[in-house]
């Protein structure tokens, strides 16, 4: 299992976009998914509040893992750092362990929020839609969607 950095040059094509998570002087590591053709980025974030994410270390009131709110989509190689990132060694060592189930539950969130897209006015579904880093990623889901490789 690797880690990798987003590039620059992926943060300045997305710098409009609010919901992707940036932070110049400690860039967020993130996991690959590569389903259906797609390259998922997922990263791992230390403030986890919500259930959309799989959770690898508890501490108080917050939790560490993968956040799928905020998966972005690689459409191009040069997005990704050349060299893999480092990560906290009990959290690589329980991501590496449990990846398959990592992978459904990634798919169980493009799923909820194909379904929020469904039906967009609704409280719970606007806030899925609005946090979601995937509303700048509709043309490329769009092939996934209209498949129905994702029900």
């Amino acid at each position: 299992m690797t880690f990798f950095y987003l590039t620059h040059k992926f943060y300045n094509k997305y710098k409009n976009c609010k919901e992707i998570l940036y932070k110049p002087k400690r860039p967020y590591a993130v996991h690959l998914i590569e389903y259906n053709n797609l390259i998922f980025a997922i990263p791992i974030r230390s403030n986890i509040t919500h259930e959309f994410s799989y959770k690898t270390i508890k501490e108080k009131n917050k939790s560490k893992g993968l956040d799928f709110t905020k998966t972005v989509i690689i459409n191009d190689l040069k997005y990704l750092s050349k060299q893999p990132a480092r990560i906290n060694q009990e959290e690589y060592l329980k991501l590496d362990k449990n990846r398959h189930f990592i992978e459904k539950k990634m798919l169980s969130y493009l799923k909820i929020y194909k379904k929020a897209l469904q039906k967009p006015n609704t409280n719970k579904n606007q806030n899925i839609l609005s946090k979601s880093t995937l509303q700048y990623f509709h043309k490329e889901l769009s092939i996934l969607f209209n498949e129905n490789n994702i029900d």
